[in-house]
């Protein structure tokens, strides 16, 4: 990226899992088909396939199909007439169960979260294997195989909702025991060179950064600040589960709250967007009682595409976000040495010395006769410093006024994505996820303190 005249320190630039590659995923073409199991973002299905009479079923062929990539896996009942798919990624399936016999059951409109432990129960009745029950609507799943307690957070929700700044991150404060610890009081997290974006999480009153948050089963966590790096816009963001009680102990890490955050991907269809969202002078109403325009300018755009490269088999999804931000000078106040006090004469100092609060001069001890200073006797490192501070306007305060800089922010996020099946038991993904962050810095010649907000003044040594 060109480099914008006027930015310098405080620039950021994070690779989250800079390409990251799912283990799970990859371990199948190290390891051979040897099977594998649940990661943090697949979701798992199983349940138990009977007859009419409450009969376990054995032997009948279980296949789930995704409806957007066409992945199949498959499995059969066991002799208990148990049947589980423990890896499948989040998406919307069908599920048939067939065996001679019996009718082909037909299940449309499954679907299956990040994370999710799902139960499906399947029920065959006797008649000709030609024969098709289709169950259509959406089958209840519920969790039988794990206590962990829970929210998910979909991408209608995620769309829908409005979000500030489009940062999904705001939705984990949703869920219920869950707060925002990082603008509170009691917060001692470090929030010095860290993205405007990143959040801190606690669930049941745990501690703050002790939320472990996840993006496609790679911590996405900032170490240093125990902070979770940004998320991805709502346009790249498929949907996050937040488990807040009795997760799995490969989760031991995290004692408050687990965020597992799963980005979007590519389908045999071709889907895409693009948006901006305009904030300026031009559009903002004045306020009411200032009669001021609100200067304040953001401009947040960017769109996605994706798509499939080899139907039914490798998959593609690409994000980009810009926003620019702008906003109008800001007065800071300062006490700094007046042209008299330079030269050493204090005589026009006040101070608040009696009971009743009424300003008297302030006498300076001997030598200093009439509250004057010889010049000679300042220390020359502060003389030196005189040249970037700037003069005192209050004779009687030191008291100053000055104008900040005009303020501008650069944030550009670019997600990209691509997913490859291999067969029904092995596949792969490859995900990059960049954040550019630039804030300009705020300088003016011959005033340090520009800088340093809220400043209390500067004093002679």
């Amino acid at each position: 990226m060109k480099r914008i005249p006027g930015l310098q320190s405080n620039r950021f630039i994070v690779w989250s899992q800079r390409i990251a590659v799912h283990a799970l995923m990859a371990a199948p073409l190290i390891c051979g088909p040897l099977g594998f199991s649940q990661s943090s973002t697949s979701a798992r299905l199983s349940g138990s396939v009977t007859d009419p009479n409450g009969a376990m079923v054995p032997s009948a062929h279980v296949t789930a199909q995704n409806t957007g990539t066409n992945l199949e896996a498959a499995v059969e009942s066991d002799a208990t007439g148990n049947y589980a798919f423990n890896s499948l990624p989040p998406g919307q399936y069908k599920v048939t169960a067939a065996l001679a016999g019996f009718e082909t059951l037909v299940n449309t409109g499954v679907s299956l979260t990040v994370g999710q432990n799902a139960t499906l129960s399947l029920l065959l009745k006797p008649g000709g294997q030609q024969d098709t029950v289709t169950v259509t609507g959406g089958a209840e799943l519920i969790n039988t195989t794990s206590a962990e307690l829970g929210q998910i957070v979909d991408e209608n929700t995620v769309k829908d909702l409005p979000l500030n700044g489009r940062d999904p991150g705001q939705l984990v404060f949703l869920s219920a025991g869950v707060t925002n610890e990082l603008n509170s009081q009691a917060s001692t997290l470090q929030q010095t060179n860290s993205f405007p974006n990143e959040s801190g999480a606690s669930a049941g009153g745990q501690r703050q950064g002790s939320t472990w948050y996840l993006l496609d089963g790679v911590s996405n966590m900032d170490t240093y600040t125990l902070l979770a790096l940004p998320f991805p816009n709502p346009d790249a963001t498929q949907e996050f589960r937040v488990i807040s009680n009795n997760f799995d102990a490969r989760n031991g890490f995290a004692p408050s709250a687990i965020v597992s955050i799963e980005t979007k991907s590519g389908s045999n269809k071709f889907h895409g967007g693009a948006f901006e969202f305009i904030r300026n002078d031009y559009f903002n109403a004045r306020n009411p009682f200032s009669g001021n325009l609100d200067f304040l300018k953001r401009n947040q755009f960017g769109g996605d595409v994706g798509g499939p490269i080899l139907k039914d088999k490798l998959f593609f999804f690409a994000n980009y976000q810009g926003t620019r931000e702008s906003y109008t000078a800001e007065t800071n106040t300062a006490y700094t040495p007046t042209a008299a006090e330079r030269n050493g004469d204090f005589s026009a100092l006040l101070n608040v010395t009696d009971s009743k609060g009424n300003p008297a001069p302030i006498v300076l001890p001997a030598p200093f006769i009439g509250n004057k200073v010889d010049p000679s006797v300042y220390s020359k490192g502060a003389v030196g410093m005189l040249q970037y501070i700037p003069v005192g306007q209050n004779p009687t305060t030191g008291y100053s006024n000055f104008a900040l800089p005009k303020q501008a922010t650069f944030f550009n996020e670019v997600t990209a994505r691509l997913d490859y099946t291999i067969n029904d038991k092995q596949r792969i993904f490859v995900r990059s996820f960049q954040n550019d962050y630039r804030q300009q810095g705020i300088t003016i010649p011959n005033n340090i303190l520009a800088g340093i907000l809220g400043s209390n003044g500067v004093y002679l040594n």
